[in-house]
């Protein structure tokens, strides 16, 4: 069986054991952050009713999260 032979792994499985590993983390990181943002932006509108502060909030923090992760994405993506 390929996962209980642990001595035997090459470079490859490593990498995959690593990832199999990382994702139910990082999943469970980022329901906890989008809930947290989520909630921001709730008690914003509802703070403020009326104003565009949760929307400009909202917006803002979308445009740069995708904007930084293009930008590593593009860094690593060119490095290889």
């Amino acid at each position: 069986d390929r996962w209980t032979r642990l001595e035997e792994q090459d470079d490859n499985d490593e990498w995959l054991h690593a990832v199999l590993l990382a994702l139910p983390a990082g999943f469970a990181g980022s329901l906890s952050t989008v809930s947290s943002m989520v909630k921001e932006i709730v008690s914003l509108a509802e703070g403020n009713p009326g104003s565009m502060r949760s929307i400009t909030y909202a917006f803002t923090t979308f445009i740069s999260a995708l904007a930084i992760g293009l930008v590593i994405y593009s860094v690593v993506v060119r490095i290889d």
